[in-house]
């Protein structure tokens, strides 16, 4: 029989062997991402990381960046802002829909006129448009309103993406009209709106509170229907005016980050895309979505 010795030894050498695994560092799971995102959904990812004990780094430094990264092997999720449509993840990749950037079309909330379509916008923002002085007369408005001037505002690329997302989906030459007027912030936009009439802008989204103000309806077309920027609408495409934010993952890392997968479409971070100005996904495709990551995960098991 060994000795006591030699079942001390091995005691001790077993002891410090699972010592040494159990105290490694747990993998760390890199996310990186679009510069687009804004610092609340910066400060719901690091409030989960904490209370989880998570070991995560982001590095938010553009689509085109993590793109790369993840193809790389550098990094472990991409949450990126691809075209609608899009097979660039197909394969061994899962894409799954985080949440949207959209623009919003505002005026004053006395305008008879409650929709507009892309041609129209193209006519009002657009140099490829109608004249450069149009009346809300021209887009069906009566009475007092026919002859009223169209004052068109617009936030600045520096606020986001509304100003591209205009240029690039509504407009048929995609620049802006001399005549309008850029302002550097969503603020200013709202307020040149309320002070005038006539005026109407494009901002990222209408805050809470906006007294005064509308959200006009949009259509793609003049025979399609028009449609508000609700998240139902936007995520169905009912709402033209969008452009998806997307979680990307290797399949076969479901389950390794499953965890994180599920607080990606939770309570708190669809409130913190919403305070970003983005548009959530509702929360039944929300829970669909985490339905299909737990599925995901489980095949991965086997």
């Amino acid at each position: 029989m060994p000795s006591l010795r030699l079942h001390l030894c091995l005691a001790v050498a077993w002891s410090l062997l699972a010592s040494s695994v159990f105290s490694l560092p747990a993998q760390t799971t890199r996310i990186v991402g679009s510069d687009l995102m804004g610092p609340a959904f910066r400060r719901a990812v690091e409030k989960f990381v904490a209370e989880e004990e998570l070991a995560v780094t982001l590095d938010l430094s553009g689509t085109r960046l993590a793109g790369e990264a993840l193809r790389a092997g550098g990094a472990d999720i991409g949450l990126m802002t691809t075209p609608m449509g899009s097979t660039a993840w197909d394969g061994e990749w899962v894409q799954f829909p985080l949440a949207y950037h959209v623009f919003v079309v505002v005026a004053s909330g006395e305008l008879p006129v409650n929709q507009l379509n892309f041609p129209q916008l193209g006519d009002i923002f657009g140099t490829g448009g109608g004249a450069s002085q149009l009346r809300w007369g021209d887009f069906g408005a009566l009475g007092e309103w026919r002859g009223r001037t169209i004052l068109p505002k617009i936030v600045g690329p520096q606020a986001g993406i509304a100003n591209d997302l205009l240029r690039y989906t509504a407009l048929r030459v995609p620049d802006i009209k001399p005549t309008v007027e850029v302002l550097p912030t969503t603020a200013e936009v709202l307020n040149q709106v309320r002070g005038n009439e006539g005026a109407v802008g494009i901002v990222p989204s209408l805050p809470a509170g906006s007294d005064g103000l509308k959200l006009l309806l949009i259509a793609p077309d003049e025979r399609e229907v028009a449609f508000g920027p609700t998240p139902q609408n936007v995520h169905a495409g009912d709402y033209p005016a969008r452009l998806p934010v997307n979680m990307v993952m290797r399949a076969a890392d479901a389950e390794r980050l499953s965890r994180l997968g599920r607080f990606f479409f939770g309570e708190d971070m669809a409130e913190a895309l919403a305070l970003d100005g983005l548009v959530a996904l509702p929360r039944n495709v929300r829970n669909e979505l985490v339905f299909r990551l737990e599925t995901l995960a489980a095949e991965a098991r086997r």
